[in-house]
């Protein structure tokens, strides 16, 4: 019988690409395993204007690991600019991303 490890995510929302990969950076740089870090886009709507077109979107930064990593990356991203922070807890071992609702 297999025994399930809690894993916990943190996720960051960023509104630009060069915040988000600012974070991936700044988390690498502190010692987080690159295969710990991973980036989502969320393309909200597509607006037109007389100027042309604009997209907006959001960026997500996951970072998912044990408890004592979380806390890592949490302070580390709280020093980061971005429009939400927050963490998600799962007992399903490293398939912790699949849970989390991006819309």
């Amino acid at each position: 019988m297999t025994q399930d490890v809690q894993q916990t995510a943190v996720v960051a929302i960023f509104d630009s690409r060069p915040g988000a990969e600012d974070a991936i950076v700044a988390l690498h740089q502190e010692g987080l395993d690159m295969k710990r870090l991973s980036i989502f886009v969320r393309d909200l709507h597509t607006e037109q204007h007389a100027s042309g077109s604009s997209k907006a979107e959001q960026f997500f930064v996951l970072v998912h690991g044990t408890a004592e990593m979380m806390v890592h990356a949490r302070a580390i991203l709280g020093t980061i600019s971005s429009s939400h922070l927050g963490t998600h807890a799962s007992s399903h071992g490293p398939r912790v991303a699949t849970g989390l609702a991006l819309g």
